[in-house]
C-alpha cells in the first residue's frame, strides 16, 4: 500500500477538481491536444474503486489515451462513505451524478455529454440515464458501459 501515491506514481494525469458535492468530486483533466471536441466524456467509476483505476500510470491510462485522442475528459471521484452515510442509496448517487453532469455541461459549453460507466459505476450511470426520461435526450448523447453487469439473473446461451 505504501508503494502507491496518488499524484506521484498513480493517477499522474494533470487535472483539477472543478465541482464538489456531498458524494463526489468531479475532476476535469487538462487537454493534451491543441483542439478538443466540444462534447465531454464523463467517466463514472465504481464507488468501491477509485477514479484512478483508469489512470494507473502514464503508459497504463485510459484517461491519457482519451486526452491524446482530443476528448475532453471529466471523471467522478466518489467519497468514501462512513457509518453516518448508511442511508445513502442508489437514488442518492444518481442525484449527485446529475449535478456532476450539469457541471461538466456548463464548463464545457456542451448541451450534452458522453458517459462511460464501469462496473458498479456503470450501474449508477444506467440508473441515472433511465431516470432522466426525455431529459436524457438533452443531457446524455451516448452511454458506454465497461465491465458492467446489469442483470445478474441473465445467463449466457453457452
Amino acid at each position: 500500500m505504501k508503494a502507491f501515491k496518488v499524484g506521484e506514481n498513480l493517477a499522474t494525469t494533470p487535472g483539477a477538481v472543478i465541482f464538489r458535492n456531498e458524494l463526489l468530486e468531479l475532476i476535469q483533466y487538462t487537454p493534451t491536444t491543441p483542439m478538443v471536441g466540444k462534447r465531454p466524456l464523463v467517466i463514472t467509476p465504481p464507488q468501491i474503486n477509485k477514479y484512478y483505476a483508469l489512470d494507473l500510470s502514464p503508459d497504463k491510462s485510459m484517461v491519457r489515451f482519451l486526452l491524446e485522442s482530443g476528448i475532453q475528459v471529466f471523471a467522478v471521484s466518489w467519497r468514501n462513505p462512513t457509518a453516518a452515510h448508511r442511508d445513502w442509496g442508489l437514488d442518492t448517487y444518481v442525484a449527485a451524478l446529475d449535478e456532476a453532469v450539469d457541471a461538466a455541461r456548463e464548463i464545457s459549453g456542451s448541451e450534452d455529454v458522453s458517459m462511460m460507466g464501469s462496473c458498479s459505476g456503470g450501474i449508477t450511470a444506467t440508473a441515472y440515464f433511465s431516470t432522466l426520461g426525455s431529459a436524457a435526450d438533452k443531457k446524455i448523447k451516448n452511454l458506454v458501459l465497461a465491465v458492467c453487469l446489469l442483470d445478474p439473473r441473465a445467463r449466457s446461451a453457452a
